[in-house]
């Protein structure tokens, strides 16, 4: 694979684009919908069409590797999202993309190099240091003025964040035999069912009737570009150019996200947290630049 090449900079940037404004939208839907239901719903619809999708074209689902694909949905789907939604119910959406980036990419990381053989040099762990640091710049403004409910969330949202390793390295692991959208389309659609008993026993009842066209409006992003796009073209990143590379969209999308809610929702824009967020795009450069950080890209199924 040629570094940085024009296939590899789309994918990154659909990715990013995707998952910033599913953020967003997540603080919208939260305002009426319960977090375990917007969870369950959205990934039974998403995953339903990227498996229909898949079988169509022929495209394996990856249940050759049977645990795989389920710790996949568990731990990296269904657990996660669970977690993170009920801490971006007391905080920010600023908190939660920027908590993730700092955490996610130090396991992701750590974890591909330790079970998946990943290589990364010198200037990539620097680069991956600097976008890390950058993120964590972002995030000082928000926390000293956080409250005890805001803090809670963002605990919430740091125990959430192990689940993007997980969904990265063992989605890795599922598409050696399998297809990136037949590995999401099923992995997604398992979250959805493991998640839906538990909205229905403890949260009150799905009434999208009552719902607003704002409220409509989020769910239908997060469902349809966030869950269905965003999650097939990820993972044709990671087969492609693999796991330790792909970290660098967990770099990205805060500074996306940072700048929509200092527009969207009048968050601050503080010196440190411009700072921070330009250091952020220096470390994902780095990475990105860096021949000897990834893999080659594996034949597609």
């Amino acid at each position: 694979m040629k570094t940085g090449d024009g296939t590899e900079l789309a994918l990154i940037a659909t990715v990013v684009v995707l998952y910033a404004g599913g953020w967003i939208a997540a603080e919208f839907a939260l305002r009426t919908i319960e977090p375990l239901s917007l969870a369950a719903t959205r990934f039974l619809i998403a995953g339903a069409i990227l498996v229909t999708v898949a079988r169509v074209t022929h495209r394996p689902l990856g249940f050759d590797r049977p645990f795989t694909l389920f710790g996949l949905a568990f731990f990296g789907i269904a657990l996660g999202h669970a977690v993170l939604y009920w801490g971006l119910r007391i905080a920010p959406a600023t908190d939660g993309a920027i908590i993730n980036t700092a955490l996610a990419p130090i396991i992701s990381l750590a974890a591909a190099v330790a079970f998946l053989g990943e290589r990364i040099s010198r200037r990539g762990v620097a680069g991956a240091a600097l976008g890390i640091l950058g993120v964590l710049l972002v995030i000082v403004g928000p926390r000293e003025q956080a409250g005890p409910e805001v803090l809670l969330g963002d605990a919430l949202m740091a125990l959430g964040a192990t689940s993007i390793a997980v969904y990265t390295v063992l989605g890795r692991v599922a598409m050696i035999n399998g297809s990136a959208i037949g590995v999401a389309g099923s992995s997604t659609l398992l979250a959805g069912a493991m998640m839906l008993p538990f909205a229905l026993l403890t949260e009150a009842p799905f009434t999208p009737a009552t719902w607003s066209f704002e409220t409509w409006l989020a769910y239908g992003y997060m469902t349809i570009p966030s869950a269905v796009v965003a999650s097939a073209v990820y993972y044709a990143l990671v087969r492609r150019s693999g796991a330790v590379r792909a970290t660098i969209v967990q770099y990205i999308v805060p500074v996306v996200v940072f700048g929509l809610s200092a527009w969207l929702f009048s968050e601050a824009l503080t010196p440190l947290r411009v700072g921070g967020a330009l250091l952020a795009i220096v470390g994902t450069r780095l990475v990105l630049a860096d021949q000897r950080t990834g893999i080659a890209p594996p034949t597609e199924v």
